[in-house]
């Protein structure tokens, strides 16, 4: 069989397209013809090592809009398509003369990896001189689209303190010239939704899924203020249009749902509090202070973090003889990260009362306390150690850093710190203590 031959020069020579345009009055005046600019194109694309993948020509036809000129359009659908690597163009107002459209083509053109070489104007992306007025380009590009950003948010602005509608029209709701009109028939949809939301015990995934709806657009629909006659752009604004709802309903929905908002993340942090201090073990098991301390998270008076534990040294194994058992090991890892914190052995101990607490390891100094847990512990003692001003880490049980093939995931650190709210929801949770205390009989009272 004959060897292939090896690609030719030929064939790895990237692609290019020639634009050309003239305007009749332009050919006239000053001698732009398309055969001129056709052929310095050509031998320009050719000294610059490219093969000309074809000539796109408009005749007669003006730059002030790029809309009504068929041949520049394909040659941007072929670009977008890739079907060369650059496009040639004897001069930037060949292409076009206005600025905006010339900056925002170009940048398209740079999203599709397709270079934009002019001979007159010396663009070109080889040199350094090319490339930096690319860069000036692309900088009027983000200028010119900033600017155009700034004038439609501030054109919504407006209209939305007018009371106009800014959107397309929301479900209940047509849009006609431009305002707002109720949809009868769509209407009775919306008044049925909020209904069964309110006055049935149907889960929002039941309803949207009922209505056709997911659960997420469900939540959307039941919070637009647009059922109000409001016209919402950053700031809520009353709107033209007439309301579907009543004050009172939309009230009670966006109740219903912060309800539903936080018992949704009272029960996640439920279960993160049982994943991290329980950690299967029945003995720890508490739902009173779970509940409690899952409160304190949601409300954001606790702030939990899952901290990196570095690469520790495996012990020699002298040391491993002493700490064989799991919850030794713990404890040395525990060791470990308070050295690396930067307490002393003076300021680190183990299985020592602090109080009514006996943490397994703890470290004490001027700067902070930070009181270790190793696998399960208490959850009540997550109130009492931040409440004595300490850092709460609890070690999940896991394989060692060391370990090369674990057959579990690795232990896991997670830090518990009080939150920005912990003095409201503390002392919320101290007067309710002293309450039920107040509220509880004095059993000596009954005797005589």
């Amino acid at each position: 069989m004959k060897a292939k031959e090896p690609l030719s020069t030929q064939e790895l020579k990237p692609k290019s397209a020639i634009y050309t345009r003239v305007s009749t009055e332009e050919q006239a005046k000053q001698g732009f013809s398309l055969a001129a600019q056709e052929d310095a194109l050509k031998n320009y694309a050719q000294a610059m090592g490219y093969d000309i993948f074809k000539i796109y020509k408009d005749e007669g036809k003006s730059a002030k809009d790029m809309k009504h000129r068929s041949a520049l359009k394909q040659l941007l659908k072929d670009a977008e398509n890739k079907k060369f690597n650059a496009i040639f163009v004897y001069k930037l107002d060949r292409f076009s003369r206005s600025l905006k459209d010339l900056i925002l083509t170009i940048e398209k053109l740079k999203e599709w990896e397709v270079d934009f070489i002019s001979l007159q104007d010396k663009i070109e992306t080889a040199s350094a001189s090319g490339k930096l007025m690319f860069h000036i380009i692309s900088a009027f590009a983000e200028f010119e689209r900033d600017i155009i950003s700034e004038r439609t948010r501030f054109g919504m602005a407006e209209k939305a303190k007018e009371g106009k509608a800014i959107t397309k029209a929301p479900l209940g709701y047509k849009l006609i010239n431009g305002q707002l009109t109720i949809d009868e028939e769509n209407k009775k949809v919306i008044e049925k939704i909020f209904d069964t939301f309110l006055n049935t015990n149907l889960s929002l995934t039941q309803i949207a899924k009922h209505n056709g709806l997911t659960t997420s657009g469900l939540i959307k629909l039941l919070k637009n203020r647009t059922y109000l006659g409001e016209i919402k752009f950053k700031e809520n604004y009353k709107g033209e249009h007439e309301a579907i709802l009543s004050e009172d309903v939309f009230k009670k929905a966006q109740e219903k749902l912060e309800r539903i908002s936080f018992n949704s993340a009272l029960q996640k942090n439920y279960n993160l509090t049982n994943k991290i201090l329980v950690q299967g073990d029945s003995r720890y098991f508490d739902p009173y202070y779970m509940d409690i301390v899952a409160y304190f998270i949601t409300k954001g008076a606790i702030n939990i973090e899952e901290n990196t534990i570095p690469q520790i040294q495996e012990p020699k194994e002298k040391e491993i003889k002493k700490i064989r058992e799991p919850q030794k090991f713990a404890k040395y890892i525990a060791y470990v990260l308070l050295k690396n914190e930067g307490f002393s052995d003076t300021e680190i101990f183990s299985e020592k009362y602090f109080g009514n607490n006996k943490p397994d390891v703890a470290a004490i100094n001027n700067e902070k306390s930070i009181f270790i847990e190793c696998f399960s512990c208490r959850v009540s003692k997550v109130l009492d150690y931040l409440a004595q001003d300490k850092e709460l880490w609890v070690l999940m049980a896991g394989a060692y850093p060391w370990d090369k093939n674990p057959l579990a995931d690795y232990i896991r650190l997670f830090v518990f710190r009080k939150g920005p709210s912990w003095d409201s929801i503390f002392q919320e949770y101290e007067n309710k203590k002293r309450k039920v205390l107040k509220n509880i009989k004095n059993p000596l009272d009954n005797l005589g």
